[in-house]
C-alpha cells in the first residue's frame, strides 16, 4: 500500500470511530440522569455520615459557580459514556487498521492456541502409552500378532521371562 491508500484507510476506520462515538453519545444522553445519580451516591452517603453541624448548606446537591458549567459537565458525562458504549468497535477499527502492517512473527495468528495467564500447559500430541519391553516396532504403532512376544518363548532365565524382554531389562541383569 501506498502512503496515500493507508491515510485513505486510516481516515475511513476514524470515522466509523467517531460515528461510533457519537451514536454511543446519543444513547448516553439517555442515561445521563441514572448515571449522575450513580456518580452522586457516594457524596450524598459522606454527606448523610457527617455530623449535622458539619454537613453543606445545600445539602446533597452538587454546587455549579459557572453559568455554563451545568451544560460542560452534561457534556462531559454524555461524551465519556458514548466512548464506553463504543469502545468495543473503537478498539476493532484501531486493531482492523493496525494487523495488516504486522510481520508474519508479530500477528498473533500464528500460533495454534492462545495461553492465557495461568492456564495450564497442554502438550500438542500426547505421548505414546509405554509398551513393556517395546522396541521401535511399538513406538511405530506395531502390533505383535501370534509370534513369541515380550516373555514368552525366547526368555533365556525366570527372570527376564517376569519382567520382560526388552532392552532395559537385559541391562538391568
Amino acid at each position: 500500500m501506498t502512503l496515500v491508500e493507508h491515510l485513505e484507510e486510516l481516515r475511513s476506520r476514524l470515522f466509523i470511530a467517531l460515528g461510533a462515538i457519537g451514536l454511543g453519545s446519543v444513547i448516553g444522553w439517555f442515561l445521563y440522569g441514572p448515571v449522575l445519580q450513580l456518580l452522586q451516591n457516594p457524596y450524598c452517603d459522606t454527606i448523610e455520615n457527617l455530623p449535622s453541624g458539619n454537613r453543606p448548606p445545600t445539602g446533597c446537591k452538587f454546587v455549579f459557580t459557572g453559568v455554563l458549567e451545568p451544560v460542560i459537565i452534561k457534556l462531559k458525562v454524555v461524551v465519556f459514556l458514548g466512548l464506553f458504549i463504543a469502545l468495543p468497535i473503537v478498539l476493532w477499527q484501531l486493531w482492523a487498521f493496525v494487523v495488516p502492517g504486522l510481520t508474519r512473527r508479530e500477528h498473533p495468528g500464528h500460533r495454534r492456541r492462545a495461553r492465557g495467564a495461568g492456564s495450564p500447559r497442554v502438550p500438542a500430541r500426547p505421548d505414546p502409552p509405554q509398551v513393556p519391553g517395546g522396541g521401535a516396532a511399538h513406538r511405530r504403532g506395531h502390533r505383535c500378532g501370534g509370534g513369541p512376544g515380550v516373555g514368552e518363548g525366547r526368555a533365556s532365565s525366570d527372570r527376564e521371562a517376569a519382567v520382560g524382554a526388552g532392552p532395559i531389562s537385559n541391562l538391568a541383569q
